[in-house]
């Protein structure tokens, strides 16, 4: 179920809210496990049983963590919700890479011929964390089954994150269960999912339709470059918006959900960005990664093993690892020429920052012989500079360029009155009106596939 989608937005979300608010202090929190089994649960039978059975593994693996070596109890935790995350995810992309004949696939019908199950990526990583948390004595074993099972499967963040830590909702979902949610300030909430989805249809989908007329036969060296961008602008919009969106939702029913998103196109250094892009992803794989590795204690080699990580946790394709390895290098180069980097003027570092992270996100979209395919055509200059992109979609792509990179006082004023206009039940309105006619058109978010 998408959040962007009429079933969502006129049914689903009015209902549970309705259910929640009504329901007596001691149901409101069935009212939200059911209401998450429903929403997962409407994508298929497979992928819902799939992520239940990664819960109770977890739960039993962290019930009885005494019973074996703590090597051995994070060995068992972590086997069958990754071992689920392969068939179902990267059990395809393995069998095309070893070249596994047909007749062979055919014994592993029952996952192939499921669609990857939105968000598998996201609630693994999330139920990983709390069993090694558990396991690691960092957080105390959930006894109340039902706010753990909540917790897991909370609908606003299961299926594009934040990756939540149990330790930062622990106590709201227990005050739920006790005496219902905390204050909660509707406006807020409501105006967090108006302009999620503002961003979303407004902008992240326009982009996606200007983004559809170039290809890698048509269009000149600036129409090139400009599809570069939008797109760039595309998954941007279409993330901030979904995060937007999930914080807002949880808001409305008492629970205060971590940014996951924090003007990434601002960063001055690749480094930053990361700090600043999909932020509990990075800090997840700081956390169970990263400083596992070892940390700084092999700085080049630990950061191009998470970063391969990434790119294949974002995608089973060759393409995605190679989208890692290619933030890998920015992130090593810009740990190598940092006292250089760092002295150039601010401005030109969060260009070129920009810059060269929009170049990679054609991996997103291309295999890697259509990437390669495309890097020619951005520095070979062509007779016609623009044969597709009109003058009026130009504009347009400036506007977006200009609100993402708004400086200063003037900028900080004019989005700070704009904020304050969103929060006017007129605009709201506004834009639900116009949400009914376009939601029909609207295309699923880019996170939803991850």
């Amino acid at each position: 179920m998408l959040f962007n989608s009429h079933i969502f937005l006129f049914v689903f979300l009015p209902l549970v809210f309705v259910a929640f608010e009504l329901a007596p202090k001691k149901l409101k929190l069935w009212v939200l496990f059911l209401a998450s089994m429903v929403f997962y649960g409407y994508s298929g039978i497979k992928p819902l049983a799939a992520m239940i059975v990664s819960i109770f593994w977890v739960h039993g693996v962290t019930y009885y963590r005494d019973l074996v070596p703590r090597s051995l109890a994070k060995l068992l935790l972590v086997a069958v919700p990754l071992s689920i995350l392969f068939l179902f995810r990267y059990l395809n992309f393995a069998l095309d890479s070893f070249g596994i004949p047909e007749n062979t696939r055919q014994g592993f019908s029952f996952f192939l011929d499921v669609l990857v199950p939105a968000g598998i990526s996201f609630y693994t990583f999330q139920i990983i964390a709390y069993g090694l948390d558990v396991i690691d004595r960092a957080i105390e074993r959930e006894t109340k089954f039902l706010n753990l099972v909540t917790f897991m499967s909370f609908f606003p963040q299961l299926i594009a994150g934040p990756i939540v830590r149990y330790n930062q909702v622990r106590d709201q979902f227990e005050a739920i269960r006790l005496k219902g949610p905390l204050a909660r300030n509707f406006a807020d909430a409501m105006q967090l999912v108006v302009i999620g989805l503002v961003y979303k249809v407004f902008i992240a989908d326009a982009m996606g339709q200007l983004h559809g007329k170039v290809n890698l036969t048509n269009g000149g060296t600036l129409d090139v470059w400009l599809a570069v961008l939008i797109y760039s602008f595309q998954i941007y919009y279409d993330f901030y918006g979904y995060s937007l969106i999930a914080i807002g939702l949880g808001k409305l029913f008492g629970i205060d959900l971590p940014v996951n998103f924090e003007r990434p196109y601002m960063a001055p250094n690749f480094k930053l960005f990361w700090k600043r892009w999909h932020i509990t992803l990075s800090m997840w794989l700081r956390d169970y990664v990263y400083i596992r590795l070892g940390g700084n204690n092999n700085y080049i080699r630990n950061i191009l093993i998470v970063f391969a990580a990434v790119g294949l946790w974002h995608g089973a394709d060759w393409s995605f690892v190679v989208w890692g390895l290619y933030h890998a290098a920015l992130v090593i180069g810009y740990k190598l020429t940092r006292p250089v980097w760092d002295r150039a003027p601010i401005a030109l570092q969060i260009a070129v920052c920009f810059i060269l992270v929009s170049l990679g996100w054609p991996l997103f979209y291309l295999d890697i012989n259509g990437y390669l395919a495309l890097l020619p055509r951005l520095v070979t200059i062509t007779e016609e500079l623009r044969q597709i992109y009109q003058i009026q979609e130009i504009g347009f792509i400036g506007l977006v360029a200009l609100w993402t990179f708004l400086p200063g006082p003037i900028g900080g004023k004019i989005k700070s009155w704009l904020w304050n206009v969103s929060k006017l039940p007129v605009f709201q309105a506004s834009i639900v009106v116009v949400l009914i006619l376009m939601l029909a058109n609207t295309a699923d978010f880019i996170y939803f596939r991850f």
